[in-house]
This record gives structure tokens, C-alpha cells and sequence, in this order.
């Protein structure tokens, strides 16, 4: 149980805003102050202890109140600098205390041995935090543009545009204006070994406070390459703009107070499409550091070990097409049959509309699990997907998938979609299943089935469409479960 939990939020103002502001915009009136409050209590008991001493004695309470206070001020074109401080108060009914119990004896095994023991000390107890930060972002764009001389040459020219973004961010040490609520536990006979741990570790809401100061560069490369063709047929028509590259980023970042390893990986993404038709999209991550014998990162450059500057560790590519046809009579490709003018002028008003059908209720997609469109005669979607992992260099794994999914109209009442794929591990087809719709005005029958593998199945279902009489239906299924292939 969760009860009571209560939350409170203020809207964003500027304090320091005029009513009536004339000229330009002053720095600090961009400042910006909110406020956010929540208080949750839980219970999480048996039957048999509910209402008793027990269960208010394990039931977890906290409180949290935050105040961010921001601001942007951005000296010139494509830079901006964010500072910001946000102060977190936390309200806790109880704290702990660890300590290392040498003669703890277990009655269970009837042996005395060294253990941690955690003591629980009862009470209101606040704990807060200061957390400063500044940032500072810099991302211009830049423009190349080629342009070719021939105008007989079906390409006019190629724009590429390159957009780069170097970020700053730090956070200071404010350990030592914040209170510490950590400490250390001795865990083996020895002492040699210390574990530190929270006040408050295992409560409703975290300990608020950052230990050590905090400082990050985050490097990003944006790029779009397009080209203008001449059109064939008609030279005073307008050239067409074909996307070569909608977008190709890489990034990465450096923390600036790690002790090793300071590059994070370079993650490179991209997306384009061929013909209007296939979407392609693509990724993957470089390591810049090699490894030693046994497979684990070192803080020694790759570019040293190898004389090739990234290691490659993780690649994906994703190949979609979509093909349908329209709807009869050149309309637009999915376009719903119920409210639409016998004189196609549009759609019909819940007045102008036949009693049966204003009893009918509009169909939505979120209505039924699947909304039938009978307009489209058919469709088909497919899709490859590979992927590819390589934690080491003389090791790497394949993943190959491809799924595919269609729908036909046999009549303007019938329609058949289909789902499955391919295993290109096991060579056979993958999870499939059929479904079979037939528009009964204002009844609906619907027949599913998965007819391969092990959980092969059938639903058969007819109800009615009314919101009010959705209850009123017939239905027969036989589960995999009960398949005697399913196990």
C-alpha cells in the first residue's frame, strides 16, 4: 500500500522579471525559480499483520522538497552559458548505524562468528544538499555548398551542412558546506577492509548529497548532405532536393577528474533512405583504449597497441520498407469507411448520419487491439535488422533478424494480415501468427491464430461494436498451453 502520498509543484516564474519591460532584456531576468514537494508513505505487510504494531513498525515514510534555481545568459550567437544550483532537502523517520559484531551468535546454526550489524535508531532526522552546476555550450553551423557548372548534368549541386557542439559542464566539491552522511564499517575479522555506507541507506527517498566535484567536455558532430537534381521531364519545373544523409552524428566526451580512462566511447549514428522507400538506419560505438591479455580495458590508447585509432565493440543496421496501395479512387492511403458522404464530400455529422449508425460508436485505434481499415486493399511492412557485438578483437557475435507483416482486402468486409519472420539462427520461420476480420456492421468477428512453434493457438471472437454493449460477445480459444508440443 501506498497511502498517503501527497505531491505539491509551482509553476516556473521569474522573480526578477519587469511588468512592464522596455528595451532589452536583462541577464537576470531570465532567471528562473520552481519549487516541488512530495510525501509518501508504504506498507508492504501480510494479512495477518495489517493494522498491527508490526506493520506501522516496518512502514517506510519520507518526505523531499526541491528548489532549481536556473538561468541562461548568452553573450553571443550559437554560445550560451547555464548556471544553476539546486537545493534538495529530504525528511527521513529513521536512520541506521552499522557496526562489526565479533561474537554474533547464530541460534539457527548454533555458531558464533564475526558479522555487520545494522542498528536501526528511530527519529526525525533532515538531511540537505547543495548542488551547484555551470555549463557552457558552443554549436555553430557551418555551409558548403558545391554547385556544378554542366547544365546538362542531371545534379545541380550538393549542400553539406556540418554542425559541431562542444558542451562544458562542472560541479564543484561541496562537501565541505554540505554535511556528510557516510561513514565506514569495519566487514572482516582483520579490519583491513572498509565499506562505506549511507545513514539512510534503504529509505523511500536517496541521500542528497555528491561526493567529490564533477567536470565533463562533450564533443558532438552533426552532419546533413543533400543534393539538388534537375527534374527530367519538364525543364521548367522546379529542381527536387533528394536526402543523401539526413544525418550522420558522432560524439563522445572526456571526464576531466577521472584518475584513467577519461574518453568515454565514440557512438556514431546515422539515418537515410533510398527511393522514398527504404529507411535505413545505422550505429555503433569505438572504444579508444585497448585491452590487456584477459579482456579488460587499460588506460593505454588503442591508436599504441594497434596503429588504428578506435576499436570497434558494437554495430547495428536496420533496413525498413513499407509498400501500400490506396485506397479506391486515388484518396489518401488509410482513410476510415464509417462517417464518409455517399457524395464524397467529406465526413457526416452525428446528425446527418443514419439512427443505426449514430447508435455505432466511432472507431478509434485504441478502441480494440487492431483497427481494421477495409479501404486499403493491402499492405506490407518488412524489416532486416543486424547487430553486431565484438568486446574483443579476435572475438565478435552476429545477431541477424527479419520481420515482415502484411494485410489484404479481399472484399470491402474481408480482411487477412499476417505477421511473422525469419530465424536465421535456427533457419525456419519465427513466432507467427494470422488474423482474420470480418466487419458484421454492428457486430465485428475476428479469428487469430498462430499455426507454427510451440505456442500455436487460436482465438475466435464475434462482438459488438456499441461502447456500451462491449461486454456482449462469443468467444472460443484453445491456449498454447495446452499444446502438447509447447514444453
Amino acid at each position: 500500500l501506498s497511502l498517503p502520498r501527497l505531491a505539491f509543484n509551482m509553476s516556473r516564474i521569474y522573480p526578477f522579471k519587469r511588468q512592464n519591460p522596455t528595451g532589452e532584456t536583462r541577464w537576470y531576468e531570465n532567471i528562473e525559480l520552481s519549487y516541488s514537494a512530495k510525501l509518501d508513505n508504504q506498507i508492504k505487510t501480510t494479512d495477518s499483520l495489517m493494522f498491527t504494531s508490526a506493520m506501522f513498525h516496518d512502514m517506510r515514510n519520507g518526505f523531499q522538497h526541491s528548489v532549481p534555481l536556473s538561468t541562461v545568459i548568452r553573450p553571443f550567437s550559437n554560445f550560451s552559458i547555464s548556471p544553476n544550483v539546486q537545493y534538495t532537502g529530504v525528511l527521513y523517520t529513521q536512520s541506521i548505524k552499522k557496526r562489526w559484531e565479533t561474537d554474533y551468535y547464530d541460534a539457527a546454526l548454533d555458531s558464533t562468528y564475526g558479522r555487520v550489524m545494522v542498528d536501526t535508531i528511530p527519529g526525525l532526522r533532515y538531511a540537505h544538499a547543495y548542488s551547484p552546476s555551470i555549463s557552457a555550450t558552443l554549436n555553430p553551423k557551418i555551409y558548403g555548398m558545391y554547385q556544378f557548372k554542366n547544365p546538362d548534368f542531371p545534379v545541380m549541386a550538393v549542400r553539406h551542412v556540418i554542425t559541431p557542439s562542444v558542451s562544458f559542464s562542472y560541479t564543484p566539491d561541496m562537501s565541505s558546506v554540505t554535511p556528510d552522511y557516510y561513514d565506514t564499517v569495519q566487514t572482516n575479522a582483520e579490519g583491513t577492509r572498509q565499506e562505506v555506507y549511507s545513514y539512510f541507506e534503504g529509505a523511500l527517498y536517496r541521500t542528497p548529497s555528491i561526493r567529490g566535484k564533477q567536470g565533463n567536455l562533450n564533443f558532438s558532430l552533426n552532419n546533413n548532405l543533400e543534393m539538388k537534381v534537375r527534374s527530367r521531364n519538364d525543364t521548367a519545373s522546379e529542381a527536387r532536393k533528394i536526402k543523401i544523409l539526413e544525418s550522420l552524428n558522432f560524439g563522445t566526451s572526456y571526464n576531466i577528474f577521472a584518475d584513467s580512462l577519461r574518453w568515454n566511447t565514440v557512438s556514431m549514428s546515422g539515418r537515410t533512405s533510398l527511393f522514398n522507400k527504404i529507411n535505413i538506419t545505422f550505429g555503433g560505438s569505438f572504444d579508444p583504449y585497448a585491452l590487456d591479455e584477459n579482456g579488460r580495458k587499460i588506460n593505454r590508447f588503442y591508436f599504441q597497441e594497434s596503429g588504428k585509432l578506435l576499436r570497434l565493440t558494437r554495430f547495428n543496421l536496420s533496413l525498413g520498407m513499407s509498400l501500400n496501395s490506396r485506397a479506391e479512387g486515388g484518396g489518401s492511403e488509410t482513410t476510415g469507411r464509417q462517417g464518409v458522404s455517399p457524395e464524397g464530400s467529406g465526413e457526416l455529422s452525428r446528425e446527418e448520419m443514419p439512427v443505426v449508425d449514430r447508435e455505432r460508436p466511432m472507431r478509434s485505434p485504441d478502441m480494440y487491439q487492431e483497427y481494421v481499415d477495409f479501404n486499403v486493399p493491402w499492405n506490407f511492412n518488412v524489416r532486416y535488422n543486424l547487430n553486431l557485438t565484438r568486446p574483443r578483437p579476435d572475438q565478435q557475435t552476429i545477431t541477424q533478424t527479419l520481420s515482415f507483416s502484411g494485410n489484404i482486402s479481399l472484399t470491402p468486409k474481408w480482411k487477412i494480415s499476417l505477421s511473422s519472420g525469419y530465424d536465421f539462427e535456427g533457419k525456419k520461420l519465427s513466432y507467427t501468427s494470422v488474423n482474420i476480420h470480418r466487419d458484421l456492421h454492428c457486430w465485428e468477428m475476428r479469428i487469430s491464430f498462430i499455426p507454427i512453434g510451440y505456442r500455436r493457438s487460436y482465438t475466435f471472437q464475434i462482438n459488438v461494436l456499441s461502447a456500451v454493449l462491449r461486454d456482449l460477445k462469443y468467444e472460443k480459444r484453445q491456449s498454447w498451453y495446452d499444446n502438447p508440443y509447447a514444453y
